[in-house]
C-alpha cells in the first residue's frame, strides 16, 4: 500500500524525513506504528494530530491512533499550536 504524508512545517522530523513524501506499508498498519516507524518517540506520538483525506482534495478528518491506514491515504501530520 502506498501513503502520502506531509508533516506540518514546525514539526520535529525525525531521521531527516522531508517535509512531504510518499511511503509504501504493510497492509493492515495502524496509524500508531506507522508513526512509530518514522521515529517518532511515544511522547512525541500521543502529542501528534493526524488528518486523513482519501484524495487531495483536503477534505480532512482526525483519525485515531487505532486507526488502520487505507491505500492512498493522504495523511497530514501536526501538533496542537496555540497562541492568542
Amino acid at each position: 500500500m502506498i501513503v502520502k504524508v506531509t508533516l506540518m512545517a514546525l514539526l520535529r522530523r525525525p531521521n531527516d524525513l522531508p517535509r512531504e513524501f510518499t511511503k509504501e506499508i504493510q497492509e493492515d498498519t495502524k496509524l500508531k506504528i506507522f508513526l512509530k516507524d518514522l521515529g517518532f518517540n511515544h511522547s512525541e506520538i500521543k502529542m501528534l494530530q493526524v488528518f486523513v483525506s482519501k484524495s487531495e482534495n483536503k477534505n480532512n478528518q482526525r483519525a485515531s491512533l487505532d486507526y488502520l491506514i487505507q491505500n492512498n491515504d493522504v495523511l497530514f501530520i501536526t501538533i496542537p499550536v496555540g497562541g492568542g
